[in-house]
């Protein structure tokens, strides 16, 4: 079944009523305000008028006419739970049942959602009220939900429209440590509760920020009829342009990891909340295409969201919504009088709405999808030549761990996993030295290439504890947009920190040498020097400790690749690693009389013979930090003419400098963006972000890159400079290119 959610009814989400300002962003915030101008009980009257006409029979029907056929209706505790914990309201299920008779009048199921729970399950605003997340350690809050439920299941068991339990939304904690055990014991509680009163109603075990694979079979935990959620939004929440090059890389490894466990597992799947809201990554063409793949999956699919509000009315570029309001609407419980919210409130339920046609077209099936947005191409990868496979070693749970050794002495090594991070990893090592003091002589390597289809993968060397997931460590690491990080975790179970060393270009040397009170971590630059940097924690030690080089996909049973030489003891060093500059296959050299350049970028001089990429002393592009005001942007723009390649995957990569006499420290970042035209829709391809302040100075050079699928619709490529405030100085930019994808010959599956 395809739908939508009913958001911003049962729970307030300010910023759908048009509100963004972080002293506005929950619904504690939102109604303590009003009673604290108004009084509690009048404060209660005016959120009944808001619950009494933002969603209505009229918008149901409005619901079917785009095709759609459930409702996911999140709501707030609170709503049912008296004033003592166990006790319901009065008036418990006056809201709920509202919903479901409304939706079952209109011939939709219900899908219902605990949005905010007892005690709160993450510091984030959707609960109803930021930074209370006490469920992960308040037993009471625990039997407090699942006795919630066992009366919501109680009620609704036998209502024909309704489908299924979804019994916590989102619980992503503090963002960073690491509750799965204790999610799953709280999901299992739950579940034996409703299961007392409710033999048969789909209950949905709901995904982390790491999402569902975690839980295994539902079925093997005795768990009966229960089924998975997640929430996808790739791209958006990244800080970098959304673009079509994160969609296809989400289906062909987060979406493909969901599928194959759900088929693995015959669990029903409910995707939840998603949206590609942006029109340049493919706005209602790309929520069609959403739809399809996960109708072909068997999965359920409920789009955020059904309605919101825009001050000036009727605008749907960039939508979240479904239907909006029709003539300007503004509402702040801050500033508007009494009388202005309880008409607002009243207003909502005969409230002229403005309707997204084209998105309704799309999903009700009369438009057609662009091939490129239906197909999403994901980056083609050759078969590797390996002359020996040598013994690699999973960690906690990546279920790949490959490596082989070619003639050179060289090594490539396959990992999977989930990250290296929080209390506990998900990695692949291939180990170097094992036993009692062997931390005592460092590790080295130079890492030559990296290959991974995840934002947040990683490739590097470490010193470690063991192989328990949770071992202490300490790790410099790159990567894939060739960022580098050193990481450590300075006790077994301890929570893992970080520190951004800047950005490289592979191959790249990386160093762990152990010294008094510490560890100094190596980098090199571009020119082969050696950048040190301390860190105040101590490698660690023991009969289990050992010197690894590691690689991890952050996409459990997708593989990444990376091959690293020079393997040894910090002692021995890796010598003097230099990037070579060459081109990528069948690259276009960007020189500078192909730039269309606005404010703040100039041309410094002489520039190389186009296609001649140079040595990075040859500045082709330079732009002025103090062009930036504020917010501001400014940008240079190339145009392209792209052919032969179409279905592949394309590089566009630059070389940077930061002119540190003048701009040291600047704060914002550069984006680089490849923009192209898919059946008349402009859309942006691939896009990617890196901070200014990361961008090699000195003399040094970082070389910047980004990927994304269908060469041959791309039309220009961007440098943008954002947000830079008062930054000063230069940035030098050369050796522009764009060309074919290059790979390790990434396994695509488990074996």
């Amino acid at each position: 079944m395809r739908g939508c959610n009913l958001g911003n009814w049962l729970l307030i989400e300010p910023w759908m009523f048009g509100i963004f300002d972080d002293a506005l962003r929950d619904q504690h915030t939102f109604v303590s305000i009003l009673r604290e101008r108004f009084g509690d009980a009048r404060a209660h009257e005016l959120m009944e008028l808001h619950r009494a006409g933002w969603v209505t029979a009229r918008d149901m029907e409005m619901i079917r006419s785009f095709g759609l056929e459930l409702v996911r209706l999140p709501f707030h505790y609170a709503l049912l739970e008296g004033d003592e914990a166990f006790t319901l309201r009065d008036d418990a299920f006056r809201w709920l049942d509202a919903g479901v008779e409304m939706a079952h009048g209109a011939g939709l199921r219900v899908v219902l959602d605990m949005h905010g729970v007892p005690g709160g399950q993450s510091v984030d605003a959707p609960t109803g009220r930021l930074g209370v997340n006490t469920l992960w350690d308040d037993a009471r809050a625990q039997r407090r939900t699942a006795w919630l439920w066992a009366r919501i299941a109680e009620r609704y068991r036998d209502h024909a429209a309704v489908v299924g339990y979804d019994i916590i939304n989102e619980p992503y904690g503090d963002f960073a440590s690491d509750h799965h055990d204790t999610l799953i014991g709280i999901v299992g509680f739950v579940h034996d509760a409703i299961r007392e009163v409710d033999r048969d109603t789909v209950i949905y075990a709901p995904g982390t920020l790491r999402g569902v694979g975690f839980y295994g079979d539902p079925a093997a935990r005795g768990w009966h009829n229960t089924g998975l959620t997640d929430h996808f939004y790739p791209g958006i929440f990244a800080g970098e342009t959304p673009s079509l090059a994160a969609h296809s890389i989400f289906w062909g490894t987060e979406g493909a990891e969901v599928a194959a466990l759900v088929e693995r597992t015959g669990a029903p799947f409910l995707l939840g909340e998603f949206n590609p809201v942006f029109e340049r990554s493919g706005g209602a063409a790309m929520l069609r295409a959403w739809f399809e793949r996960a109708d072909a999956l068997g999965w359920h699919t409920t789009m955020w969201s059904y309605k919101l509000l825009r001050p000036l009315g009727s605008s749907f570029e960039d939508a979240w919504g479904l239907v909006t309001n029709a003539e300007p609407v503004s509402i702040d419980p801050r500033t508007s009088s009494e009388a202005e919210i309880e008409a607002a409130f009243v207003g909502w339920a005969d409230m002229p709405l403005g309707v997204d046609a084209g998105r309704r077209a799309m999903i009700g099936g009369w438009s057609e999808v662009p091939d490129l947005i239906r197909a999403l191409p994901l980056p083609g990868d050759a078969a590797g030549a390996h002359a020996a496979r040598v013994d690699a070693v999973a960690v906690g749970d990546s279920p790949i761990a490959k490596a082989w050794s070619d003639s050179g002495g060289a090594v490539t090594l396959l990992g999977g996993g989930s990250d290296l991070w929080g209390t506990h990893d998900g990695l692949a090592l291939l180990p170097m030295r094992h036993g009692a003091g062997g931390g005592e002589r460092g590790a080295s390597c130079v890492l030559e290439a990296f290959d991974a289809m995840h934002r947040h993968a990683k490739a590097g060397v470490m010193l470690r504890g063991g192989t328990d997931a949770g071992d202490a460590h300490v790790t410099v690491h790159a990567m894939p947009d060739g960022r580098l990080l050193a990481a450590w975790r300075g006790e077994a179970g301890g929570l893992t920190h970080e520190r951004v060393l800047g950005i490289g270009a592979f191959p790249v040397g990386l160093r762990l040498a152990p010294i008094e009170g510490g560890v100094m971590v190596g980098v090199t630059r571009d020119d082969g020097a050696w950048v040190e940097h301390r860190l105040d924690v101590v490698a660690p030690g023991g009969a289990d400790a050992l010197a690894a080089v590691f690689v991890m996909s952050h996409l459990g049973g997708v593989a990444a690749a990376a091959r690293f030489s020079g393997l040894g003891d910090a002692g021995e060093g890796v010598g003097g690693v230099v990037a070579q500059r060459g081109t990528i296959d069948g690259a276009t050299a960007l020189d500078a009389r192909m730039w269309q350049l606005g404010d703040g970028f100039v041309h410094p001089g002489d520039f190389p013979a186009s296609g001649d990429t140079g040595r990075c002393g040859d500045e082709v592009l330079e732009a002025r930090l103090d062009a930036v005001v504020g917010d501001g942007v400014i940008s240079a723009q190339a145009a392209l003419v792209a052919g032969g390649t179409s279905g592949g995957w394309w590089r566009f990569e630059v070389w940077a400098q930061v002119d540190e006499g003048e701009a040291g420290g600047a704060l914002g970042k550069i984006e680089m963006r490849v923009d192209g035209e898919v059946d008349g829709l402009g859309v942006t391809l691939g896009s990617a972000a890196h901070a200014i302040e990361e961008v090699a100075s000195d003399g040094a050079w970082s070389r910047l890159r980004v990927d994304g699928p269908a060469f041959d619709a791309a039309r220009s490529v961007h440098l943008e400079i954002k947000d830079a405030g008062s930054g000063a100085g230069r940035l030098r930019f050369c050796g522009a290119q764009i060309g074919l994808r290059p790979s390790l010959g990434r396994d695509a599956c488990v074996d």
